[in-house]
């Protein structure tokens, strides 16, 4: 907590320098040498950003692709898991079949957006655990079961599927 707060405080400072320097940046724009001076300032400013501190998020079990790509950002391994894999599958987590099936090279992934800053993930690892009841899984096959399998979505996944024990009794007799 200690390192928390003196780097969100030198954070703070920066931010206020920087919004400083912008203030003036816009009142003297008509002055040339002003205007030169506070470009060095501002360069030199935001080479010297003071670094965030990121704690991890590793375990996602309902999460946008979007999410996803923002926690690989700031710690490049994660795990989605759940036991009910339903929601995910016939939700917005997997309506971006190709964003998982780039992940499972490695190779950084690079995002673009036109209403954020860009950013690349370097070397993202991403684990899959999904747990899902027959029918429901053979719902989102049919529905996108053949992108599943043409972009090589369904061959990352080791798939089981145990023999159901519903009304099995071990034991004794009475």
């Amino acid at each position: 907590k200690p390192q928390l707060a003196a780097q969100k405080a030198k954070h703070l400072i920066w931010k206020s320098d920087f919004e400083r320097l912008e203030k003036r940046l816009k009142s003297e724009s008509d002055d040339e040498e002003l205007v030169e001076e506070i470009q060095q300032e501002l360069e030199e400013l935001l080479l010297n950003e003071p670094k965030q501190l990121s704690f991890p998020k590793i375990l996602y079990r309902d999460a946008t692709p979007e999410a996803i790509a923002k926690g690989l950002y700031a710690w490049s391994s994660a795990l989605l898991n759940t036991n009910e894999a339903g929601a995910l599958l016939g939700g917005r987590t997997m309506s971006n079949l190709g964003f998982f099936s780039g992940l499972w090279d490695g190779d950084d992934l690079r995002i673009d957006r036109a209403s954020s800053d860009s950013y690349v993930v370097e070397g993202p690892r991403l684990t899959i655990s999904l747990m899902v009841q027959e029918k429901t899984f053979a719902k989102f096959l049919s529905n996108q079961g053949s992108l599943a399998r043409d972009n090589g979505f369904l061959a990352r996944f080791l798939v089981c599927y145990p023999a159901p024990l519903e009304g099995t009794r071990f034991g004794l007799n009475a």
